[in-house]
């Protein structure tokens, strides 16, 4: 299907296309999407959509006309082969896809906007985002909650990609958007702020999982440690990494016990905090934080942690 030209809307020119990455987001959530930018193309029928997603959702871009790209099965992969090879298949299909479609645009879902918004973007029409949310939200589930519950939380995450935990301490809302291998990177904001420091210089990969939590800015130290010490237990099974939004959240005592690695970010530097980087720092020379060390780290400190724990 090499260079495939999308079919155009009568009486257009060539029209922008973007294949949609919704690779391990939750049902939920890719449902929420799709809506979304089946609306922005009804009111700005000026691009052409392919959908890229590890479920068969055949039905759902079927019923809007677009071209569905099937990653089967994420999760299984991830399984049974190593993060690696999953990650290089993954980016792998995703050039391959790119060079297939006649000038395609991959956009990737993120945690600070849409993908509608993303497409909305891109084709200079920003201010149709709001109408196009509009137009599904008649229709959609209301936000999930989960009152001081981490159990609720964590099933109503696995399934939605997104829930709102209120507790004596505070109020958070966390976006998961796929569940990985055990490796996680989590991200704390404050909610207030509207927009957080960017994390790429770390060099995640996009495969990797990457749970963002925006507190309310009254919450409190406690109530944030625990969301960073619980997410980490429940999805960090292999290696978990904080970038918290309050240093001293992660300087708690579970806290450290239960995280493997919590960084700030200098400039664009990312460097291990160092109440966790002693150990780092012999193992890697340096306290400047690279995915690739932090998995070696990771992997060595569970072992540690399995040895201490059988004594």
């Amino acid at each position: 299907m090499h260079n495939t030209k999308l079919e155009g809307i009568p009486g257009e020119g060539e029209s922008p296309s973007f294949i949609v990455n919704m690779a391990g987001l939750a049902p939920t959530a890719l449902n929420t999407e799709i809506d979304a930018i089946a609306a922005l193309q009804t009111i700005a029928p000026i691009f052409k959509v392919v959908i890229f997603s590890d479920l068969p959702v055949f039905d759902l871009t079927r019923r809007h006309g677009w071209p569905l790209e099937h990653f089967p099965s994420l999760p299984y992969r991830e399984r049974t082969a190593s993060s690696a090879s999953v990650s290089r298949y993954y980016e792998e299909r995703l050039s391959l896809l790119g060079a297939s479609y006649y000038k395609a645009t991959v956009i990737q879902h993120s945690a600070e906007k849409s993908l509608a918004a993303l497409i909305a973007s891109s084709i200079g029409v920003p201010h149709l985002v709001e109408t196009a949310h509009s137009l599904t939200r008649s229709g959609s589930q209301p936000e999930q909650r989960a009152a001081g519950n981490w159990a609720s939380a964590f099933e109503k995450l696995t399934s939605h990609g997104r829930v709102t935990l209120a507790s004596d301490g505070g109020e958070a809302l966390l976006m998961l958007p796929r569940i990985g291998n055990g490796h996680l990177f989590v991200r704390g904001v404050e909610t207030a702020a509207g927009t957080s420091s960017t994390y790429r210089p770390i060099g995640i990969p996009d495969a990797a999982p990457v749970c963002t939590i925006s507190f309310n800015p009254h919450s409190t130290l406690e109530f944030e440690s625990a969301a960073y010490t619980a997410v980490s237990r429940q999805y960090g099974s292999k290696h978990s990494v904080v970038l918290p939004w309050r240093s001293d959240a992660v300087l708690h005592e579970d806290s450290l016990r239960t995280i493997d690695l919590a960084i700030e970010l200098i400039g664009e530097q990312a460097m291990i905090l160092p109440q966790y980087a002693q150990h780092y720092d012999v193992m890697t020379g340096s306290s400047e934080y690279t995915w690739e060390d932090g998995l070696v780290y990771g992997a060595a400190r569970r072992f540690a942690r399995s040895i201490a724990f059988r004594r």
